[in-house]
C-alpha cells in the first residue's frame, strides 16, 4: 500500500473475503486511488479514525458486525460522518 498523495482520493474497502479486497484494491489503485483495506468492522473503524477516507466500500454481509451496523458506527464519528459509503455484496 502506497501513502496517499494530496491528489489521490483514499478509499477504504471493508470485506471479510481477502480475494474480494485484493481485487478491488488492485483495480482502484490502477485508476489512481489510494486504498486502505480492512477485513472486519473493528479494524475498519480504527483505521478510518487514524486516516479518514474519502469513500467507504462496505460489504453488507460480514460476520460479527455487518456493513450496515458498521456504517451506523462510522456516521456517529465527527471526522467520518460526511464520507460517502457504497454497500457491496456478493448476494
Amino acid at each position: 500500500m502506497q501513502p496517499a498523495t494530496e491528489q489521490q482520493h483514499l478509499v477504504m474497502v471493508v470485506d471479510d473475503d481477502p480475494l474480494v479486497t485484493e481485487f478491488v484494491r488492485l483495480r482502484l489503485e490502477m485508476e489512481g486511488f489510494a486504498v486502505d483495506v480492512a477485513h472486519n468492522a473493528e479494524d475498519a473503524l480504527a483505521a478510518a479514525l487514524r486516516r479518514p477516507p474519502h469513500l467507504f466500500l462496505l460489504d453488507v454481509a460480514m460476520p460479527e458486525i455487518n456493513g450496515v451496523t458498521l456504517l451506523r458506527r462510522l456516521k456517529v464519528e465527527k471526522r467520518l460522518k460526511d464520507a460517502p459509503a457504497l454497500m457491496i455484496t456478493a448476494s
